[in-house]
């Protein structure tokens, strides 16, 4: 990396005998951003003063771009065109009367002709986002406004080298973000940065090297993360350690950040690396990469547009980008297939490819359709109706949302045909047949992310919810199973730090909230999960257990209900019929039963907790509880 200014041996007395700096020897490199670390009274002021001559040194030589300095007025003027200095203080620099004039001053001194100097001034007032106060008087500023324009003073004379004594002082949290953006974008344009500051932790954070100073010797010199996380030069400077820079130490030694993240400079990556505990890759759901294919097929078909890469957002509020194994179009139609990326899940479907065929249809609107291997439903009690392609309606509405600004305002709409060519032979593998849903897979999810099937990572990062809620003091939790379970506890208000998602691993949640001390938890969740508990089935996932239609069969059985009706249950495909059967029976006054019974089998288990539990059916829509108080709108806390 080439030179640019180059500084030897050098000392610096001021007329009160007071030795500022001593010895010192420091080059700056081309590009770099280098931060100038040490207590006050450390000589970095004073080092900065001579960088573009307003000090003359006691002794010692500095060089720029090889040049001995000269201190004659014609080498000053270049070199101040080239250096530029913003203090600590803007007001010990400000000269003019307004804001555009101080912009102005120094591009008049260099010779600039007029027209030149007032297209700079925008120019520069434009970047720094201070264009309206163009022309205020300088006093009437804010002290952060002030500093800016001190910056824009300097900036507008084009400077290759950018030194900021003390750039964040006197500055609010506003204006210090503002003034750091600008400068990395000015880093980011080829300048070199040189900055002064006893903050160690935006050195560490923003700095390619840093120099520590001590009663105006150079102690040390070298990247952030090494020369920050040596004692003997902190404690010789009377510096302390980033806590970015330890904890990212920590992170690492213990293996929870891996070698190319180390050292972690941003707060936010911090806290993620943090949280997470293992946790697998996450992947989409058939629904996802449905409307994914689908969009990409419609861009291509409307816009001409051959997507590469085409991000899509999850009800989840996961984004993910996702790449077309195949994208073309003819007269009629596009044609876009995505292979499903199932993360660490161990899905059947998993690299299955989906397709979407998207046609223009001659009325307004999105038609949406299954085609090769996807199934048809034939039988009642699913989420979509007896006849209708197997895509659930969380998928549709993904297409749809996908689609419609595509289409706004148009007399004419889109028809999409999803297929999923391998679809008859995978549904063999699913539970497809049992729930009559025939000819192929279903397009699924209600999250639109499939949460990875690892037992250990997955309850460790459940378990991060409950050690806020611990943190926040809560002791009164509401367990979710899912996101349709997570709405209805929105709906009745409960705080969000207070709402838990178990997934399927409600009996390990129950087990590790005893143990940390949680008084109250109520349960919300589809019936047809929650029942498996009655048999004792606390992993919920339907790869370890199903059961449901048994537990049902065995509660009725408990309360000497007739064999036509139990067999009339366990004769159903899914709980939906169920449900049908017990309200045609009029049965369905048993849900707040065994809602109980659900209740007693958890607490059997977990006596240490006080439970309740709220049922829902497929919809959302509560159907039983043992709590009297639980309504829209019920305070959750009591």
């Amino acid at each position: 990396m080439e030179e640019l200014l180059t500084v030897k041996g050098l000392k610096y007395v001021y007329p009160t005998g007071n030795v500022a700096l001593d010895g010192l020897n420091l080059e700056i490199k081309k590009g770099e951003r280098l931060f100038v670390l040490g207590e006050n009274g450390a000589g970095k002021t004073t080092f900065f003063l001579h960088l573009n001559g307003i000090l003359k040194p006691t002794a010692g030589e500095l060089f720029w771009r090889g040049e001995k300095f000269s201190y004659k007025r014609d080498f000053l003027l270049r070199l101040r065109q080239k250096v530029g200095v913003v203090f600590q203080d803007p007001e010990t620099q400000l000269v003019a009367g307004t804001v555009a004039e101080e912009i102005s001053y120094g591009l008049f001194n260099l010779g600039y002709a007029e027209s030149k100097v007032w297209e700079k001034v925008e120019e520069t007032l434009k970047e720094l986002g201070i264009w309206e106060l163009r022309d205020q008087p300088i006093a009437s500023l804010s002290l952060g406004q002030k500093k800016l324009v001190a910056l824009g003073a300097i900036l507008a004379m084009e400077p290759e080298l950018l030194v900021l004594d003390e750039p964040t002082a006197f500055l609010d949290r506003y204006h210090t973000r503002l003034f750091l953006n600008i400068v990395e974008r000015q880093w980011q344009k080829g300048i070199t940065i040189v900055a002064a500051t006893h903050e160690i932790d935006l050195a560490y954070r923003f700095a390619d090297r840093v120099a520590v100073l001590h009663a105006g010797k150079l102690l040390a010199s070298g990247p952030p993360e090494e020369i920050l996380l040596e004692s003997r030069i902190l404690e010789s400077a009377n510096l302390e350690e980033p806590w970015l820079l330890r904890g990212s130490k920590i992170l690492k030694d213990s293996g929870r950040l891996l070698a190319h993240e180390y050292p972690v400079k941003e707060e936010k990556k911090f806290w993620e690396v943090l949280n997470r505990v293992k946790t697998p890759r996450y992947g989409v759901t058939t629904g996802t990469v449905a409307a994914a294919a689908a969009l990409g097929a419609a861009r291509f078909l409307l816009l001409g547009e051959k997507m590469k890469a085409i991000t899509i957002n999850t009800p989840a509020g996961i984004t993910f980008t996702l790449t077309p194994e195949i994208l073309e179009k003819n007269a009629t139609e596009a044609v876009c297939g995505i292979r499903k990326e199932a993360g660490d899940d161990p899905d059947v479907t998993d690299q299955a490819l989906i397709i979407a065929r998207v046609r223009r249809q001659n009325f307004p609107g999105i038609t949406i359709k299954g085609g090769r291997g996807v199934g048809v439903v034939t039988e009642p009690g699913l989420a979509v109706p007896v006849g209708e392609a197997a895509i659930n309606p969380v998928p549709r509405q993904q297409i749809k949302e996908a689609l419609e600004p595509l289409i706004l305002g148009g007399e004419t709409g889109l028809e999409v045909i999803i297929e999923v060519p391998e679809g008859e032979k995978l549904a063999s593998q699913t539970l497809n047949p049992i729930l009559g849903i025939k000819g192929g897979i279903s397009i699924l999810g209600t999250r639109g992310i499939v949460v990875p099937y690892s037992r250990e990572a997955y309850i460790e990062s459940l378990q991060l919810q409950l050690k806020r809620a611990l943190y926040l003091d809560l002791k009164r939790l509401v367990f979710v199973l899912g996101n349709k379970s997570k709405k209805v506890a929105q709906r009745l208000n409960v705080p969000a730090e207070a709402i838990v998602e178990t997934g399927n691993y409600l009996g390990d949640m129950l087990k590790i909230s005893e143990n940390e001390g949680i008084e109250k938890i109520l349960i919300i969740g589809y019936l047809g999960k929650l029942i498996k508990t009655y048999l004792g089935i606390l992993n919920l996932h339907s790869q370890v257990a199903r059961g449901q239609k048994e537990a049902l069969a065995l509660f009725l059985y408990s309360l000497g209900e007739s064999q036509e009706l139990i067999n009339k249950i366990y004769s159903t495909k899914n709980m939906e019929q169920a449900l049908e059967i017990l309200k045609s029976a009029g049965k369905d006054h048993y849900l707040p039963l065994l809602a109980r019974a659900v209740k007693e089998k958890l607490k059997s288990y977990y006596s240490g907790l006080t439970m309740d539990v709220a049922f829902t059916d497929i919809s959302g829509a509560i159907i039983a509880t043992t709590f009297d108080r639980l309504e829209e709108g019920w305070p959750w806390d009591g």
